[in-house]
């Protein structure tokens, strides 16, 4: 349930020195050791799976049946009966030799144009594309049962939610929301891409609501990047650094890393009163890393914390080669981010990393309900639309129909959801609270919690 929570401060971090190094506390736990020095930091993620469900088409022969069983209503009560009960028999045994000899698994067939889940008076607008292309239409289906599951859990008959389908194209989106918004739409949730939120965002901000946006940038006039991603994850593990003394960061970008992100990401270290010494973008050609490294050794020279980027195992690979080329000297922490994925949890050259994630205690508490409305795991864009139905439920049953507000969504106190806390500003950024955790013979040990507010 999303809860308005009371202001309150986070507590400093503090450091002793112990054999003659320096450890960095967050209130008694120790933050870490220098890496180059007792030992390897080893990091960390946690990734809810995310799974698509398939299905096919009958095979051939079940059609047959299908319709010589339609023929049978012509007949005879009495062949009728025989033929079905023959019918029965041969269904029977085939079910003995197991359901993938009978049939097929059926693809999912194609969402509709337009599909509203609850009867509330006040409606909630979203627009998705799941008839789209993977990856985005598995995305999509996680988004709308998310936000089914918020209706039937939180809505309270306050509210319903009308899906407007855009197949992923960005007029499609513009021209489907000022549908909804002709409609008596009071929140838009969605789009899901940058192209599609740039169009709907063409539509005059005096003429449309507030819109809660499926991406982790693009917000802005009424529109919050509403979902949190591997930016954010890190930027919260920058905070916690900063705060126990390690302020000096450096960032390793895999090549082709998003300009946006690159900008956001340097932004919030100095919103974080962080220290950036600057930005190494590395190659993907795992043979290249090595020399493109040791080529920036005088800014691993100034820096106390790294925090590293890539897909699959180059987070691991570029850790060891910083370790083994002598780079890490003067590095005490090593930041990871949610885009982490749990196979680098058993390769100890991360041991140590922090890495800042949703707290999994709130995600659990849907997890099971989530699990058994869709036949899936609950996956981080599943639990972001819960949250965002959750919160414009919330704000209705509080400040009844005309509650959906900016005034009321960009409250200073925030809102607790099951992705945790989390506050709109004004700007168009969604701030958001992380459980800190650190990776210790390959689990999350949490550090640090989110705490009480902001």
């Amino acid at each position: 349930m999303i809860t308005a929570r009371p202001p309150c401060g986070r507590g400093a971090g503090r450091s002793f020195t112990f054999g003659g190094s320096r450890i960095c506390l967050l209130g008694a736990v120790a933050l870490g050791l220098p890496w180059g020095r007792e030992r390897v930091f080893r990091g960390m993620v946690h990734r809810l799976p995310t799974a698509a469900a398939t299905r096919a088409r009958p095979r051939r022969g079940i059609a047959r049946l299908m319709r010589w069983l339609g023929r049978l209503a012509g007949r005879h009560m009495a062949g009728r009966f025989a033929a079905a009960s023959a019918l029965a028999l041969a269904l029977a045994g085939c079910q003995s030799a197991g359901p993938e000899e009978v049939l097929e698994v059926a693809p999912a067939l194609p969402a509709p144009a337009q599909e509203t889940v609850g009867t509330g008076p006040v409606m909630v607008a979203m627009l998705l594309a799941r008839n789209a292309g993977e990856p985005a239409a598995g995305r999509a289906r996680d988004f709308f049962d998310g936000a089914s599951l918020a209706v039937k859990e939180r809505g309270g008959g306050a509210l319903r939610v009308t899906v407007y389908e855009t197949g992923g194209d960005p007029a499609t989106a513009r021209f489907l929301a000022e549908q909804a918004i002709a409609a008596g739409a009071r929140m838009i949730v969605g789009p899901a891409d940058a192209a599609s939120l740039a169009q709907v965002a063409t539509i005059p901000a005096r003429e449309r609501p507030p819109i809660l946006a499926l991406t982790g940038e693009g917000g802005g006039n009424g529109i919050f990047a509403f979902t949190s991603d591997a930016v954010d994850s890190a930027l919260e593990g920058v905070r916690v650094a900063v705060g126990a003394g390690q302020s000096q960061v450096l960032l390793l970008l895999p090549e082709g890393f998003s300009a946006g992100d690159r900008a956001r990401l340097e932004k919030g270290v100095a919103a974080a009163r962080g220290k950036l010494v600057g930005t190494i973008v590395y190659p993907r050609n795992a043979a290249a890393v090595a020399s493109a490294l040791r080529a920036q050794q005088p800014l691993f020279a100034r820096a106390n914390a790294a925090a590293i980027f890539g897909d699959g195992a180059a987070p691991s690979m570029v850790a060891r080669t910083i370790a083994t080329s002598g780079l890490g000297g003067t590095l005490a922490t090593l930041i990871g981010n949610a885009k982490w994925q749990s196979p680098l949890y058993s390769d100890t050259v991360l041991d140590g990393a922090l890495v800042a994630l949703p707290d999994q205690d709130r995600l659990a508490q849907i997890s099971g309900a989530y699990r058994a409305a869709a036949r899936r795991p609950l996956s981080l864009d599943a639990a972001t639309a819960y949250d965002a139905v959750a919160l414009a439920a919330g704000l209705v049953r509080v400040n009844g129909p005309n509650g959906l507000t900016l005034k009321a969504l960009t409250a200073d106190s925030g809102f607790r959801g099951a992705t945790g806390l989390f506050r709109l500003r004004r700007d168009g950024s969604v701030e958001r609270r992380h459980t800190i955790y650190r990776i210790e013979n390959g689990k999350l040990v949490e550090l640090q919690g989110q705490g009480d507010g902001f």
